[in-house]
């Protein structure tokens, strides 16, 4: 997808999973091998994975694909520092008009939201697109460049679907008929979630 990238923040850490949620089994890979490869095969011009806490573990047992990686520093901050050093990447390349925001303990996404995302986005006039899962915001989010700016400025431990709700003028939905994609914080979350490996 011309114009676009896709930033995997894989920055979270889990003690029920034992270390990052990155490094979890996911299929015949781990999570973040999984969610690079689905933002490799939507077509995006540019994949960036970024890295906190356990990065040299992360990078040492995961196939990105190809995904430019980004460590950050200032991981303990919070979010925010994640994705002011995300964006930072992205904005160095003027192609890219957007940015798909990718959250790590959400590996169900499928491919075709990804891309459905980009589309609702570029019809729309709204610098955010969300998608709505029934009744309620959830993630990917998709920021134009004209936002990053603001969100770079952004300090200490943010999540961004409040900021997003303290400024509706700036979204616009895409309306999802399912539930969102299970959020993965514990084991049980894995068992209940993880495509089983054909291996």
């Amino acid at each position: 997808m011309h114009g676009s990238a896709a930033i995997v923040l894989a920055t979270q850490t889990s003690a029920s999973l034992g270390g990052p949620v990155a490094l979890a089994p996911w299929g015949a890979g781990n999570v973040v091998e999984h969610l690079a490869a689905t933002a490799h095969s939507a077509g995006f011009a540019l994949v960036v994975v970024t890295l906190g806490p356990s990065a040299d573990a992360i990078l040492a047992g995961s196939d990105l694909g190809g995904a430019a990686v980004v460590e950050d520093p200032e991981w303990e901050e919070g979010t925010a520092a994640s994705l002011r050093v995300s964006l930072d990447v992205v904005s160095r390349d003027l192609d890219v008009e957007l940015a798909v925001i990718i959250d790590i303990d959400r590996p169900g996404i499928a491919k075709s939201l990804l891309i459905d995302l980009v589309n609702a986005h570029r019809a729309s006039t709204a610098p955010v697109m969300v998608p709505k899962y029934r009744y309620a915001w959830g993630t990917p989010i998709v920021v134009a460049r004209r936002l990053w700016p603001t969100l770079m400025g952004r300090e200490g431990d943010i999540y961004l679907l409040q900021l997003l709700q303290a400024y509706p003028s700036w979204v616009s939905e895409h309306r999802v008929d399912e539930l969102a994609p299970t959020r993965i914080v514990t084991q049980a979350d894995l068992l209940d979630a993880a495509p089983r490996s054909s291996a």
